[in-house]
């Protein structure tokens, strides 16, 4: 190669290095809490972004989005889950949505059938998250398009399998923590379940949820009206999305979760449940749990649902 072109490769480089860095807003926001809003659906959103205080990875930062069960909040569910110190200790931003509450107090997401005043209403939460992402990422931080997660408690969790549906272009891997797919009887509120490309996902579930049971039914709750998709049939039908085998075998044991993956599942996605014995709809290893009384069970204290998310979620980057 003569020296003039292995220059003009050297600047080309240096270029194409250059425009994608600009490209990236490398400080926009400061490590800490951020109150944001976007317009999105002729509507006024509100969302929080934690920034951790770690440098930023030369690829950007991984993004996580945290979604609140219906009746609560961002806030609420900051403080039940914790999962802002989970990102300091690993190093991710943590985007933390507010669902839509109409002329209600109680905030929710339209997950299909469920739950409250978004389902009701046919709230776009999916062009929202949509939006969401693509500003956090345009304007505010700089993110790693191919750790970008999406995970929820509830009926928040049940919003995290739709976006795994609706938005396989842009999340690498869902989580859910007492949710199940949410499009069980009305018809008129079902979705097409058909992602772009496939997606790994882990369900967190107790096995004495009385709000969710995890054979499914009405459950008592919120949306005691629809019956509730069983989470072994969610998960069979995620492993026929992901083409994995029928075959089961049990990744990780402790305290009172045992987590079973399905094999050989396409692109190297991994559908994956960790069914919780005794342990009832509360977040496992927080010291909150505020809904025994009417989800009954246990709360899991000797199984962090923080840890076995970030681990199932580092390694599962977007092939």
């Amino acid at each position: 190669m003569s020296r003039s072109a292995f220059v003009l490769l050297i600047f080309l480089a240096t270029r194409a290095g250059a425009e994608t860095l600009s490209a990236c807003p490398l400080s926009v926001l400061s490590p800490g809490l951020h109150d944001r809003q976007l317009s999105a659906g002729n509507a006024l959103r509100s969302y929080h972004v934690y920034v951790p205080k770690a440098p930023m990875p030369k690829t950007g930062f991984p993004l996580v989005i945290s979604f609140h069960p219906a009746a609560s909040s961002a806030a609420g569910h900051a403080a039940t889950t914790r999962l802002r110190d989970k990102a300091d200790e690993a190093s991710f931003v943590l985007v933390e949505p507010e669902g839509f509450s109409g002329n209600f107090s109680k905030r929710s997401w339209n997950a299909g059938t469920c739950c409250g005043a978004a389902a009701d209403a046919q709230v776009d939460d999916v062009a929202f998250v949509r939006a969401l992402v693509a500003k956090v990422k345009s304007e505010e931080v700089c993110v790693d398009e191919t750790r970008i997660f999406g995970v929820g408690h509830s009926n928040g969790g049940m919003l995290a399998h739709r976006l795994g549906c609706e938005m396989a272009d842009v999340f690498a891997a869902i989580a859910s923590v007492s949710g199940a797919m949410a499009d069980v009887q009305d018809k008129e509120r079902r979705f097409l379940c058909s992602p772009s490309r496939p997606v790994s996902v882990l369900e967190i579930h107790g096995n004495a949820d009385k709000c969710h049971p995890i054979e499914g039914g009405k459950g008592v709750g919120l949306d005691a009206v629809n019956s509730k998709r069983s989470v072994r049939e969610t998960m069979e039908e995620w492993r026929v999305r992901d083409q994995c085998s029928k075959k089961t075998r049990v990744v990780r044991k402790t305290g009172v979760a045992t987590c079973k993956t399905f094999d050989k599942c396409a692109s190297g996605a991994d559908v994956q449940l960790c069914e919780l014995d005794k342990h009832g709809h509360g977040w496992p290893g927080s010291d909150k749990y505020e809904l025994e009384t009417l989800c009954g069970g246990t709360q899991a204290k000797d199984v962090k649902a923080n840890d076995l998310i970030w681990a199932f979620f580092a390694q599962h980057p977007k092939r």
